[in-house]
Formats: structure tokens, sequence, C-alpha cells
């Protein structure tokens, strides 16, 4: 080829490429119309379009919001056969792309991928048989759901199918799903999901803003919310003498969140911020600021949570905040209905 006609060839792909490229001017509007979509068009909350999962810092993009953008784009998702792999033992895995496509040309603008697995924790365990006590289930925890009436985290209720009462029972251990066919429709839609978010956040440039699939490592992952879970915090006023909670007892709470009070000093190690967490009357407190957070995006949630804390003097150090419906999906087991409940 001669020098002149590589030349030309060259200009000839750059000019096509730059004929393709987004302006930074668009980059900015794009940017604009997804926040503004956010303010206008969009809910947040767990139930909403977006959400912050406790224990995480960024909002989660949920199906709803993730095709309300799609709407605002004018873009559609479609997906391609999923591609499907035999894990044996009736496990499997499943790997959707989906393509989100300009209605309005037909344009691909972007691919989204999202797998998901039989083998995933929520899905290929079941929570085991109880262990009956013979132990009738407190009046007072039907209101106020503290564990604590019960004998501590370890124990939940259920009806004795014998006697027809209402008993305090040892939770079981975890148990290999004997049936992972029943969840293969499950999975399949899940990766579904996941792609389409995916190839949205891809194709909006929205990934700045949204992360996804932090709900997904919640409910029934063994994942505990809250930055702070399982670290116990110094929850005491500054200049107090420290006092070791590392053998104290780890109790839980349960309820609605009434208030959540910030404080913030300095003292000999710098500055600090304490978190006080009202629940039923009592307060538990926290100088872990992803525990001070998750507690008051649940409070916003209006969310009824669980609480670990270990006492510490006169004061209740917050160890860890998760969401009770979090906590249920994890632990449920088919006899724990409430008095009344059909079943």
């Amino acid at each position: 080829m001669e020098a002149g006609t590589a030349v030309a060839v060259r200009d000839t792909e750059r000019t096509g490429l730059m004929a393709s490229a987004v302006s930074p001017g668009q980059i900015v509007e794009t940017i604009k119309h997804v926040h503004s979509l956010i303010r206008e068009a969009m809910t947040e909350g767990i139930d909403g379009d977006y959400a912050v999962i406790p224990g995480t810092k960024k909002k989660t993009l949920l199906k709803p919001g993730a095709e309300k953008l799609l709407l605002a784009f004018g873009l559609a998702g479609v997906a391609r056969a999923p591609q499907v792999t035999d894990l044996g033992n009736s496990h499997r895995e499943v790997i959707v792309e989906t393509e989100i496509k300009n209605l309005r040309t037909g344009e691909t603008h972007a691919v989204g991928i999202g797998s998901c697995s039989t083998l995933e924790k929520k899905y290929r365990y079941r929570p085991g048989p109880v262990t009956f006590t013979g132990k009738p289930v407190p009046q007072q925890y039907w209101t106020d759901r503290s564990q604590d009436l019960l004998g501590g985290p370890g124990y939940s209720t259920a009806k004795n199918p014998d006697t027809g009462s209402w008993e305090i029972v040892i939770k079981g251990s975890e148990v290999e799903n004997p049936d992972p066919a029943d969840g293969w429709n499950t999975v399949m839609k899940m990766a579904s999901k996941r792609s389409m978010i995916d190839g949205v956040l891809r194709a909006t440039a929205s990934s700045a803003m949204f992360t996804q699939d932090m709900e997904d490592t919640l409910p029934g992952n063994g994942t505990a919310a809250g930055n702070g879970a399982g670290k116990a915090s110094a929850a005491r006023p500054a200049g107090n003498a420290t006092k070791s909670t590392a053998a104290a007892t780890t109790n839980e709470a349960r309820g609605t969140i009434a208030q959540v009070s910030v404080k913030q000093g300095s003292g000999k190690k710098g500055p600090w911020t304490k978190y006080g967490v009202q629940i039923a009357g009592e307060w538990y407190g926290t100088f872990d600021t992803g525990l001070g957070e998750d507690a008051e995006v649940l409070k916003t949630m209006g969310s009824e949570v669980v609480v670990t804390w270990k006492p510490d003097g006169d004061y209740r150090t917050l160890t860890a905040i998760r969401s009770a419906d979090m906590v249920d999906d994890a632990a449920a087991t088919p006899h724990e209905r409430q008095p009344g409940e059909e079943g």
C-alpha cells in the first residue's frame, strides 16, 4: 500500500470513529437527565426504584428503577437465549445476556450480563428441623419480639403439631435443599434481572450513581447488614474508663427505630461521632459510623429491625443492626407463624 493511500485509510477510519463518538456535552446532558429522573420520577426504598441497602454505601438500582431508565431513554431490553450449565445433583447455573436497544433505530447501545445458580447459598440451603423445648412462648414476645424472652439468637417460636400450642424452639442447622429443581425458574429470572440491570447501567452511564445486586446479598445469604456487623463498638461518653465487652453476653432486641441521634466531639484519640438508636424506649449506642448510617436508612424506611448489643456498664453497645424481614427470610421455618395465622 502506498504511503498516500495508507494516510487516506487512516483518515477515513478516524472520521468514522469521530462520527460515532459522543461529545463531552452529550455525556453531561445524559448524566443530568439521569439525575433529573431520580429526583422527579423515581422513589427510594427497598420496594421502590433504588435503595441504599444496609451495610452498603451506594444506591442499588432495583428492577423497577431500571425499567424507568429504559423508558426515559427510549430503550428496551432484549434478552438473548440463556446459557444453562448442568452442575450435577440437579443444580444448574444460568447466564443471560441482555441487549439494550434503541426503540427508534434498533441500534444496540450495550449488552448486560447476569448469572445465577442454585448453588448460591440462599437457594442451596434450607433451615433444618427445630427442637421443641416444651416452654410456652411468653405473651410479651408477640408485642416487642425481643429475642431475650426466648433465650437468645439461637431460639425461635413454632406451633407444636402434637399439642397445638406455641413453644420456644431451638433453631436447627442449615441443611441442603433436597429439591434444587424447585429453584430453576427462580434462578432463570434472577439471571435475567441481573443482566437487564447491568445493561441499563452501561447504556445510560449510571454506574457512577448506582450499583446492583446488593439486595441479593443479604436475605438468606448469611451476610449481616451493617458495616460494623460483628464488631464491638465502644459506645460510651468520651473520657469514661473503658470496660471490656469481650466476655459480655450478646443480647438481641427487635422493634421499630423511634429516633437516631448523632453527637460529635473530640478527645485524646481525635474527633469522634456517636450514634444513639432508640427502640421501644431503650437506647443503643455506637461509635461505628457504618452501623449509625445503617440505622438512619432503616429508620427512614420505617423497617422493623433486629439489633444485637452487649452490656457495657450502664450502656448498651450496639454490635449489629439488620432489617427484621431479612432476618426472618433467612431463618424462618414453615412452622414459624404468629397465633391466629392459617396453616
